[in-house]
C-alpha cells in the first residue's frame, strides 16, 4: 500500500502504481537535459548580480523573480516569458506606488511603457525592448487573427518555433535582469 492510500480504477480495484516508469522517465528527461540547462545556469551566473533590494519590496516580486530564473534554466520558456512580463510590470508599478503615483500604477502595460518612455524611468532602448517583450508574451496569452506568427518569425529567423521560444525567453530573462540592476530615472 502506498503512503497515499491504495488507490482505486473507475471499478474500484487497486490500480497498479506506474511510479518506477515515471522515475526512469524523469532520470531520462534529466540525463538529457543536463547540458541545456547547466548552459542556461552559466548564462544566469554571468549576468546576474543581486537585484536592487528596496525593488524587489513585494513578496510577489521575490516569488516571481526566483521563477523566472527557475522557468528560464529549466527550460518551461513561454512560462518563463510570462513571469518576466509579470515581474516587469509589478517592478515597474511599485516604483509608480513609491512615487505617490497610484493612477499610473494601476494602468495597463502598454500605457504603463508609454509612461515609463515620457517620465525617462528606464533609457528609451529599454522601454522598447519591454514593449517588443509585451508583443511577444500577446500571442501567448491572447487569442490572436494571426496564429501563425510566431512560425512566421522563426521561418525568417531559419529556426523552429521551439528554438524562437528559447531565443525570447533568453531575451526576456536578460531584460528582466538588466532593469531590476537599474536605479529608476537614473
Amino acid at each position: 500500500m502506498s503512503r497515499i492510500g491504495m488507490q482505486k480504477d473507475f471499478w474500484g480495484k487497486p490500480k497498479k502504481e506506474k511510479v518506477i516508469a515515471w522515475e526512469r522517465g524523469l532520470h531520462q528527461y534529466d540525463t538529457e537535459s543536463f547540458p541545456d540547462r547547466l548552459r542556461r545556469l552559466r548564462l544566469l551566473a554571468k549576468v546576474m548580480t543581486s537585484p536592487i533590494g528596496y525593488l524587489l519590496h513585494y513578496p510577489e516580486s521575490k516569488f516571481l523573480f526566483e521563477d523566472a530564473k527557475n522557468c528560464f534554466v529549466f527550460g518551461q520558456f513561454a512560462a518563463c516569458i510570462l513571469v518576466c512580463h509579470a515581474l516587469l510590470e509589478h517592478h515597474l508599478k511599485g516604483i509608480y506606488r513609491m512615487a505617490g503615483k497610484d493612477d499610473t500604477a494601476r494602468l495597463g502595460f502598454k500605457r504603463l511603457i508609454d509612461r515609463v518612455l515620457k517620465d525617462s524611468v528606464l533609457p528609451d532602448f529599454l522601454a522598447l525592448k519591454l514593449d517588443e517583450l509585451r508583443r511577444k508574451r500577446n500571442p501567448l496569452v491572447h487569442m490572436q487573427d494571426d496564429i501563425l506568427g510566431s512560425v512566421r518569425r522563426a521561418s525568417e529567423l531559419n529556426i523552429t518555433p521551439e528554438e524562437l521560444l528559447e531565443q525570447d525567453a533568453e531575451e526576456a530573462t536578460l531584460l528582466t535582469f538588466e532593469i531590476l540592476n537599474r536605479h529608476p530615472f537614473g
